[in-house]
């Protein structure tokens, strides 16, 4: 479990990844706040590293005072621009003296945070050192000022374009911070107005092209994320990682350069789905925060909202694919032009890449759905939606949110679902690499794993490959 945390918070790029801020965080996890991270996400590991930089030079009754002085530059920041010259900071600082009624020597003050880590000084321009600090204070200043209209109107704006990621980052904080409704609101509605114009995404009803594709593939061939894994040294934490740092890029508008019309619209595509699972983490953040105090009512509504986004985006994403599937099997078969001599191996190895890859996209999508509400508190709630609204998909992101739960494996569920999936190869595709996940992520007994191969068909040759990989990735849970 430990490596998983650290992996996210590491690997969303909000905190550097020298040794000393690793020890940090282990520290913090040794000292027992595990339970806050299960609850209310990441935000109180970002609290322990900014407090573990102050509390060694500032005394304790004066700390408030010092994260007020972040959270009004954070502010002053986010209106002129993340780096200042010296001049512009002066200004900020008789501002704050002014506004609070204070006398804080600047000097000393720089000298402060740029020793304790929270500010950077270079070329006579002061920023924060790291970004969590700055997304971390800006969003305390929201939360505390959601009522003053210029605040209002600006979250309105950055929870509308979450796949910008400045925008989505100081929305994830603000939830972290803030307990206001309308935050909780904003998200339901981004979420509701996310992909709108598609149906939900339905595994019974519309997998009719690639239940075709699936006749190429073998079983070994949809067990694996898309490439030779067997040569990867990537765990499946950094390949989650990855998938979601490369939606980031798009988004930012990084990959952009010299780009057709057609292409543009992909991107632009894929930029709204980034914006999507930004959402989904964001409203998933909330209900594990406020399990206690929301009703059965609006768990249920937030829930709705947040899966149904979710169905909408893969649904929206296929359709795109469908749209050209030709183009997709030509640029899979240039691939792989020079790797056979055989023209129909090279179609039938292409139509298993097609197959293997939107399986991947589909496992993304319900991963992070059942990911952002995995939490022992909210499964009655899970239940009661799938209960409620049966289908393949809610029944898989259940699944998906026990599967990131630490403890035995759920095996009853993993079976009766392959089961259920029997016939319907594309959503057991989905459920394999849940299922598999789950074996390289947490310790699972050797009975237990024969088992789970046996039900998902995994022949001896992909077993090989899972278990080179879990001796990399193993997480035992214990601290």
């Amino acid at each position: 479990m430990a490596n998983q945390i650290i992996s996210n918070i590491v690997g969303k790029g909000l905190v550097p990844k020298s040794p000393i801020y690793v020890l940090i965080l282990l520290q913090g996890l040794e000292a027992g706040h595990q339970g806050e991270l299960e609850n209310s996400a990441l935000g109180h590991y970002y609290q322990y590293l900014i407090l573990h930089s102050l509390l060694p030079v500032v005394r304790q009754e004066a700390v408030h005072e010092v994260l007020n002085y972040c959270q009004q530059l954070a502010w002053f920041l986010n209106q002129t621009k993340p780096r200042i010259d010296e001049k512009a900071y002066r200004l900020f600082h008789a501002q704050y003296e002014e506004k609070f009624d204070l006398a804080v020597p600047l000097e000393a003050r720089k000298r402060l945070l740029v020793g304790a880590k929270i500010l950077t000084e270079a070329e006579g321009e002061l920023a924060f050192r790291y970004p969590y600090s700055y997304y971390y204070f800006l969003g305390t200043y929201l939360a505390d000022n959601l009522r003053d209209e210029e605040v209002g109107k600006r979250v309105v704006t950055y929870a509308e374009n979450l796949h910008v990621r400045e925008y989505g980052n100081t929305i994830l904080f603000l939830a972290h911070h803030s307990n206001d409704d309308f935050v909780m609101e904003l998200m339901e509605r981004a979420l509701g107005q996310s992909f709108a114009e598609y149906p939900e995404y339905s595994f019974e009803k519309d997998t009719k092209i690639l239940e075709a594709l699936a006749k190429e593939v073998k079983q070994e061939a949809v067990m694996l994320p898309p490439g030779d894994t067997k040569e990867k040294k990537f765990t499946i934490i950094e390949e989650d990682l990855n998938f979601s740092e490369g939606l980031a890029q798009i988004s930012d508008g990084k990959l952009r350069e010299e780009r057709s019309q057609e292409e543009i619209a992909v991107l632009e595509l894929v930029s709204e789905i980034n914006g999507l699972f930004k959402g989904i983490e964001i409203l998933g953040m909330i209900l594990k925060a406020r399990f206690g105090s929301l009703t059965s009512q609006k768990k249920q509504r937030l829930l709705t909202a947040l899966v149904n986004g979710g169905l909408r985006g893969m649904r929206g994403l296929f359709e795109t694919f469908a749209s050209s599937p030709q183009q997709l099997l030509i640029e899979i078969e240039e691939v792989l032009t020079n790797q056979t001599p055989s023209r129909d191996r090279i179609e039938a190895l292409a139509k298993q890449r097609v197959f293997s890859f939107m399986s991947y996209l589909a496992y993304n999508f319900v991963r992070r759905m059942g990911s952002s509400v995995s939490s022992k508190n909210l499964i009655p709630a899970i239940t009661r939606l799938q209960t409620e609204t049966d289908s393949g998909a809610n029944r898989l992101v259940r699944l998906a949110a026990l599967l990131e739960l630490r403890g035995k494996m759920p095996m009853s569920e993993v079976i009766n679902l392959a089961k259920e999936f029997d016939d319907l190869p594309f959503a057991f595709s989905v459920l394999a690499r849940l299922a598999m996940r789950r074996v390289q992520l947490h310790e699972t007994s050797d009975i237990e794993k024969q088992q789970l191969f046996a039900e998902l068909k995994v022949g001896v040759a992909t077993q090989r490959g899972l278990d080179f990989k879990t001796k990399n990735s193993k997480q035992t849970g214990k601290m």
